[in-house]
């Protein structure tokens, strides 16, 4: 655990220091990405109040410069941060803009992040069936774009009325649906 520790401290040094760098050049794309990337590794590192500063500032960044496909990820960053804070409403409406703006440009590789977060939100909500339809809907799509599992946020924010039993056949059923969507 402390090595991971050490690793994520060492990884937002990096990461500040690229976010200077980028100032002194003057690139604009390069400031919104470091903070994009120090919104998750502070997420990573629990500060939440810390992601969201510099995950909002790299949305205004990216929104500004009309960077949809990057916007619709510092949103996702931004609903994670709040899911975790415990404000599941912010979350849906961060995770439902993002959905669109991926849609809006055609993003398909990353869909599945939104998903995953709406997933989450109506896993908290108690709405189980329809939290695994959207898992599993979001797992398809990972494996037909063989993009990698999200990180254990998902597991974090899962809600106690998950029951793993009928949670594998709900998953079985999202599964299908997203196999429907991409066909």
């Amino acid at each position: 655990m402390v090595g991971a520790r050490v690793e994520l401290e060492r990884e937002t040094e990096l990461l500040e220091a690229c976010l200077k760098l980028s100032q002194e050049a003057g690139s604009l794309r390069g400031m919104a990405l470091s903070l994009f990337c120090l919104g998750a590794a502070w997420r990573g590192q629990g500060d939440l109040e810390r992601a969201t500063a510099t995950s909002e500032e790299a949305a205004a960044m990216y929104r500004e410069q009309k960077h949809l496909s990057y916007l619709s990820d510092a949103l996702d960053n931004l609903g994670w941060a709040a899911l975790l804070r415990g404000d599941s409403e912010r979350a849906r409406a961060l995770y439902a803009e993002s959905l669109e703006l991926k849609r809006e440009v055609g993003d398909k590789l990353v869909t599945p992040e939104p998903l995953e977060g709406l997933a989450s939100v109506t896993g908290a909500r108690g709405e189980a069936e329809r939290a695994a339809r959207l898992l599993g809907a979001s797992e398809v799509l990972r494996e037909v774009m063989g993009t990698p599992p999200e990180s254990g946020d998902i597991v974090r924010c899962r809600s106690p009325t998950f029951r793993p039993p009928a949670l594998d056949w709900m998953r079985r059923c999202g599964r299908r649906s997203g196999r429907r969507i991409e066909q």
